[in-house]
């Protein structure tokens, strides 16, 4: 099973609306799990089975202008990661794959929000990733059965060295910021809305 969903609505966190907190968590977070528990079930049945969650970095270090987003993506790869370890002894393989910034519809909404600080730290990566090279970390889950795959492998240690000191991100945030505000005015430029 391969549950591959996620909507964002992207605000700093104070002018975010109420109702953006129900849509993101019943979409990215509440609808993988009942997928996942629901396949669950019949893979324990049958001692066989492979669920890839695709989660995000925004849910290995947390993402300011995406709060809401990030704990679901959170919440998701840590329930995947808990849910691999309860259900590998059962013959069943659980991946959580996190990529970064992937060019997707999801991509273009972010490259003509009306407030490009918010997603900025979204677009400080060296460029978007394909979904080919997503397809492919995917195909690797299924090959190596890992528990988690960062894509791409740097930005996932970064992530993960954020989430592990968080003042490392207070330090990292406004070169990251103005090196994504930088990113943005060049696909803004791209699609000639600049």
């Amino acid at each position: 099973m391969h549950n591959i969903a996620g909507v964002d609505r992207v605000a700093m966190f104070t002018d975010q609306p109420l109702e953006n907190i129900d849509l993101l968590v019943d979409i990215n977070l509440k609808g993988t799990l009942y997928g996942m528990r629901i396949v669950a079930d019949q893979m324990v049945a049958q001692g066989s089975g492979h669920i890839v969650n695709v989660a995000s970095l925004a849910g290995v270090a947390p993402t300011p202008g995406t709060a809401i987003y990030s704990a679901t993506k959170f919440g998701l790869r840590g329930a995947s990661i808990a849910t691999a370890v309860e259900l590998r002894r059962r013959g069943v393989y659980v991946t959580v794959v996190c990529p970064d910034l992937v060019s997707t519809a999801l991509f273009d909404q972010h490259v003509e929000d009306e407030d490009p600080e918010a997603v900025a730290l979204i677009f400080s990566g060296s460029r978007a990733l394909t979904t080919d090279e997503v397809s492919e970390a995917i195909f690797r889950a299924l090959r190596d059965r890992p528990i988690e795959i960062d894509v791409p492998f740097s930005r996932g240690l970064l992530s993960k060295l954020s989430n592990a000191a968080p003042s490392v991100l207070l330090r990292l945030y406004e070169p990251l910021k103005r090196k994504g505000m930088r990113e943005i005015q060049r696909a803004r430029r791209d699609r000639g809305l600049a």
